[in-house]
């Protein structure tokens, strides 16, 4: 009976999401073969092979791609969200179907899961989201007859980009209100790289993304079971046809102090980073000088 509640939940969903949410979304029709696998997949790993999820929860740029490919080669039941908050969720037509999945069938239900998040330099974190969002930015300046020159992209970044909190504000606005976890509630073990806490069903590894891979993948394989991790460099940045444009960017940012201050004095910095580690991260992005991009994971 186990298998079949779990099938026909699946097709229920399908089936929610045809006469629903398919019609709502241009070209989704096309999809719906996709959509139907997905569905079903999700619901055969969670219901019919009761395996247990592992869920990447961490803001976009903080190396939680590398991560969760990492574990999806080992064949674990792996997912990937950077919201779970209702308010987040809201307006669905902007998110992912797969968040609002993982937010009804584990979260809501209050299933045992393992969630991981990495955490990383916030202002790295900042200039990887950034360069996600160039692609979409030069279609639409060539489709204006335009080009996205080094200077608009410093523009837009100091002046619009950078001035958000959400990034250093991950742990408040995200994971205590859906995990029920207070990171902060005890010190960090900055030397060793990473902790776990554990709320009802719900544990979580937080990690930091600079930790040798090696390290990074004992630490993973530890928390989650999974054996024989390797972490493959994904989304290589010198390997974008914006490499050079992000070479440019990168020799020529240089952030305000009263920036460096928002993120590098904020709770989260202090907490994850040493003083002397934070130091350094300022003198990186605040130093106007010629910065080499290394072959860095954007993920």
């Amino acid at each position: 009976m186990r298998v079949y509640h779990g099938l026909g939940a699946a097709r229920a969903e399908v089936d929610l999401l045809n006469r629903r949410e398919l019609t709502r979304y241009d070209n989704s029709i096309g999809n719906l073969p996709y959509l139907a696998r997905e569905w079903f997949r999700l619901h055969a790993q969670l219901y019919v092979l009761r395996k247990t999820p592992i869920v990447l929860y961490s803001t976009g740029g903080s190396g939680s791609n590398s991560v969760a490919e990492a574990l999806d080669r080992r064949g674990a039941f792996t997912l990937h969200t950077h919201m779970l908050t209702d308010d987040a969720l809201t307006d669905d037509r902007l998110k992912p179907r797969r968040w609002r999945w993982i937010k009804r069938h584990i979260v809501d239900a209050q299933r045992r899961t393992l969630f991981i998040a990495t955490v990383r330099d916030p202002i790295a974190v900042m200039v990887s989201g950034f360069f996600m969002r160039v692609p979409p930015m030069r279609e639409r300046a060539a489709a204006k007859g335009r080009v996205l020159t080094v200077e608009k992209a410093l523009d837009r970044f100091l002046n619009k980009y950078i001035h958000g909190r959400y990034t250093v504000e991950f742990f408040d606005r995200q994971i205590q209100p859906v995990l029920g976890i207070d990171v902060y509630r005890d010190s960090f073990p900055r030397e060793q790289g990473w902790a776990t806490y554990t709320k009802g069903p719900f544990s979580l590894l937080v990690v930091r993304s600079e930790l040798p891979d090696e390290a990074k993948a004992e630490a993973i394989g530890a928390f989650t079971g999974v054996q024989g991790l390797s972490i493959p460099r994904v989304n290589r940045s010198d390997q974008k046809d914006y490499a050079e444009l992000r070479r440019e960017f990168d020799a020529r940012l240089t952030i305000p102090d009263e920036i460096l201050d928002t993120y590098y004095e904020s709770r989260l910095a202090q907490h994850f980073f040493s003083p002397e580690e934070r130091a350094a991260m300022r003198a990186k992005w605040g130093t106007p000088r010629e910065r080499s991009i290394t072959p860095e994971t954007e993920r």
